[in-house]
């Protein structure tokens, strides 16, 4: 091999780290929410926009994953979450329809 060519079939491949991941909320009445979300985003973000869609408080909401409670500053990558995840969601009241 001559001096300019590199020998490739002995180097490492190192695995690609995506920067986003889709994460799945489990809702309490068991269906899932899907959010694409960047690793280094806080989670809180997510949390909020899940509130807005079930017109909720943030304070009347648990989000656990792998049974830790979940924080508004925690992040995917902080909780060293994969592509497909889920986070379990309990709402602490109940909603009254109008």
């Amino acid at each position: 091999m001559a001096d300019s060519e590199v020998d490739t079939s002995t180097s490492c491949v190192q695995p690609v780290v995506s920067l986003k991941i889709i994460l799945k909320v489990r809702t309490p009445d068991g269906m899932f929410m899907y959010f694409k979300i960047a690793r280094a985003t806080p989670l809180g973000k997510l949390m909020q926009k899940y509130c807005e869609r079930y017109i909720l408080e943030l304070t009347n909401v648990i989000f656990r994953f792998n049974g830790r409670r979940v924080a508004t500053t925690d992040t995917a990558a902080s909780l060293n979450m994969e592509d497909g995840d889920i986070i379990q969601v309990y709402h602490t009241s109940r909603l009254q329809h109008i």
